[in-house]
């Protein structure tokens, strides 16, 4: 009798640490349903937050490339017509200028060679020889 007292009191135990005495079984099954809900809906939060935090370097990269590139400024710049305008303008004149200095000081190095070169011919010397050249 001691033996089967023993083996029921095991088996009571057993049945309230498992919960079965004070619990159905639809009970139990939907407590074993809503944790694994609730563990797939942990690893969805965490992969939530992992695309959050993607999100949030990638701005953070696109807002210090911004930064970086001064975009802002330049759509500020572009918004203004007549500024842009009259940069490029500015900007023409101070190329032509540019070039027209490059082909005189290409020109004068030019005379210098020549003059050096063939110093008892004048310039126009050359200049009258080299149209009979293009004309023959």
């Amino acid at each position: 009798m001691t033996t089967f007292d023993h083996d029921n009191l095991k088996q009571s135990l057993d049945n309230l640490s498992d919960k079965r005495d004070v619990l159905s079984e639809s009970a139990i099954r939907a407590k074993k349903d809503f944790d694994l809900y609730k563990e797939i809906e942990s690893k969805k939060q965490i992969q939530t937050v992992g695309y959050r935090d993607d999100f949030t370097d990638s701005v953070r990269i696109l807002s210090s490339i911004f930064e970086q590139s001064k975009f802002d400024e330049m759509a500020i710049f572009i918004s203004n017509p007549s500024r842009v305008l009259g940069l490029n303008l500015f900007i023409g004149i101070i190329r032509g200028i540019g070039f027209a200095l490059g082909i005189l000081m290409i020109s004068l190095l030019l005379l210098y060679l020549y003059k050096s070169a063939y110093p008892d011919h004048t310039f126009f010397h050359f200049i009258e020889k080299l149209t009979q050249f293009m004309q023959a």
